[in-house]
């Protein structure tokens, strides 16, 4: 899988789209599936691969912060 890049825009500027929205999603469920959360939320493992995942399924590159942020604001309570 591709590594996000280290240098994305700020997280406000992120732009969130089905595709990208829904490779989170999938990865978040896989991390999920695979046992890799914790009772507060996802290991920090987790968040590195949704955003190579986001970035290699919707071309968009994401960074960690900017996919929890997008996470908290817009999961149903987890």
């Amino acid at each position: 899988m591709a590594k996000a890049p280290a240098t994305v825009p700020a997280a406000s500027q992120a732009e969130w789209k089905p595709s990208s929205q829904a490779a989170l999603v999938a990865a978040l469920h896989k991390e999920k599936v695979e046992g890799r959360m914790v009772e507060n939320g996802f290991k920090p493992v987790s968040w590195t691969y949704a955003s190579a995942a986001v970035l290699e399924k919707a071309q968009i590159a994401v960074n960690v912060k900017q996919c929890k942020n997008y996470w908290a604001m817009c999961a149903p309570a987890h």
